[in-house]
């Protein structure tokens, strides 16, 4: 009789396991058709540029951003990948506006800063503007070396800062 029993609930347990493996969590949603960002996410378009299943590539981000905002469409274009993983923009618009995006690997595409711009008699660029979340003051000193323009660019709520780099 227990030997029955426990015949029983074994199959009950097998039959009841099925059932929920094969519902599970099935929302019928392709995950990789959904675009993960915040409500700043104005560049990435929908799908998960720069991933591939369950890897996520900087340089491959990069390039989409840049992809998104051309350097022949804009005055000039500075872009690198901060702190070995978080692909950064920096635009500058021909009307004398900026602003800077970047990819927090993958998990959100944030443009975190905007303003306007100034070419300098010397050829450098001062940039000037605030920061998206905290309305933060931002004065970006751009560099020119032989036509390569440079910019030490922090991102926001990272502790990570490198330089960027573009040419017109």
């Amino acid at each position: 009789m227990k030997k029955r029993i426990a015949c029983l609930l074994c199959a009950v347990v097998l039959a009841l396991g099925g059932l929920v493996a094969c519902g599970g969590n099935d929302t019928g949603k392709d995950k990789n058709t959904e675009n993960v960002g915040t409500e700043n996410d104005e560049t990435k378009d929908e799908g998960t540029e720069g991933e591939t299943e369950g890897t996520w590539d900087a340089a491959v981000a990069l390039e989409a951003l840049k992809d998104a905002n051309p350097a022949e469409d804009n005055y000039l274009v500075l872009s690198g990948i901060v702190g070995g993983w978080a692909p950064t923009l920096m635009v500058l618009d021909n009307d004398g506006n900026f602003f800077c995006v970047v990819d927090y690997a993958g998990q959100a595409t944030v443009k975190f800063a905007e303003g306007t711009y100034t070419e300098n008699a010397d050829g450098t660029i001062t940039a000037e503007g605030t920061q998206y979340n905290t309305g933060e003051e931002l004065i970006y000193n751009i560099t020119c070396t032989d036509g390569t323009y440079a910019v030490t660019m922090p991102v926001p709520d990272t502790g990570s800062e490198g330089e960027i780099t573009g040419t017109k």
